[in-house]
C-alpha cells in the first residue's frame, strides 16, 4: 500500500495547469492519499468557488484514492460543508498512520502552532515565496522548532508527529517529526509512506 501524505496547496479559483499536472502525478501513483490541510484557501475564495473551479477535475481521482482530508486553518471546518465528499472519502482532524514499525500521528499542526498570519500579509508571503522559493519559508524555523519540541515532548519513541502549516519541509524521524512542506510557487514537496518506508520528495516542477 502506498499512501502519498501532502499539505498546503492552497488552491484557489486562479488555476494553475502546470501545478495541477504535477497534482495529478502524484495523486495517480498513490494507493491513498491524505491531505494535511490547506488543500484550499478559505483566505482567499469561498468554499463554492473553489469547488466550482477547475481544480475539480481532480477531484475523481482523488475519490478512487480513498482520500483522507485534514483541515487546516485556512480551510477549516468553519469554511467546509458537506461537499468536501466530492473530493474526499472522509474528514477527520487528525489521523494515526500505522506502519510496521511507527505510528505517524497526521495533523495540520496550526492547533500546536498559532498562525497569526492575516489576508494582506499572506499575500505579501507569497509574492516572496514566489520570487524566493522554499528558502523563504525559513522564516518559519521557529515554528518547526516549537513542533519538534512538541513532538519529543508528546510523542513516545514509536510516534511521529507529521504536520504542514509552516511551509517548511523538514525530515527528522529520529526527533519524531516530519514536515510536509508545500505544493506551490514551482516546488512539490510531499511524503510517500509504503510498508516500512518513509520516503520524502522535494523537487522543482517550474
Amino acid at each position: 500500500m502506498k499512501t502519498v501524505i501532502f499539505s498546503d496547496t492552497h488552491l484557489t479559483p486562479q488555476f494553475d495547469l502546470l501545478k495541477f499536472k504535477v497534482l495529478r502525478s502524484i495523486i495517480q501513483d498513490a494507493d491513498r492519499v491524505i491531505i494535511n490541510g490547506d488543500f484550499w484557501d478559505g483566505f482567499f475564495c469561498s468554499f463554492g468557488d473553489f469547488i466550482e473551479s477547475k481544480w475539480k477535475y481532480l477531484f475523481p481521482l482523488l475519490k478512487s484514492k480513498n482520500t483522507l482530508y485534514i483541515g487546516g486553518n485556512h480551510d477549516d471546518e468553519n469554511y467546509v460543508d458537506d461537499r468536501h465528499t466530492l473530493f474526499s472519502n472522509s474528514a477527520v482532524k487528525s489521523y494515526i498512520l500505522n506502519t510496521p514499525d511507527k505510528q505517524l500521528v497526521i495533523t495540520h499542526g496550526h492547533k500546536i502552532v498559532r498562525s497569526m498570519k492575516s489576508s494582506p500579509l499572506a499575500m505579501l508571503g507569497n509574492a516572496f515565496a514566489e520570487v524566493i522559493g522554499p528558502n523563504f519559508y525559513k522564516v518559519s524555523t521557529l515554528s518547526n522548532v516549537k513542533f519538534r519540541n512538541f513532538a519529543q515532548r508528546e510523542m513516545s519513541s514509536d510516534r511521529i508527529l507529521v504536520t504542514g502549516h509552516s511551509h517548511l519541509f523538514e525530515f527528522r524521524p529520529e526527533d519524531n517529526f516530519i514536515n510536509t512542506g508545500y505544493i506551490d510557487f514551482g516546488w512539490a514537496q510531499y511524503l510517500i509512506v509504503e510498508d516500512e518506508k518513509i520516503v520524502y520528495v522535494n523537487e522543482k516542477y517550474r
